[in-house]
């Protein structure tokens, strides 16, 4: 199961960090927005909580 974090950074924006489990150690992938972000965790859900292909 993916989720989403928000980084803040100091000038007061955010990234947004999808984290998930893949063969017990953890992914990472960073966005700038949360639609990105959000996208791109049900493209991991949908590929059974394994990097999407061709990603």
């Amino acid at each position: 199961m993916a989720s989403i974090v928000e980084r803040p950074k100091k000038d007061g924006t955010s990234t947004f960090q999808v984290k998930w489990r893949q063969d017990g150690e953890w992914q990472t992938e960073r966005f700038g927005g949360s639609d990105s972000a959000e996208g791109f965790e049900d493209l991991v859900e949908a590929h059974g909580g394994r990097w999407p292909s061709g990603w």
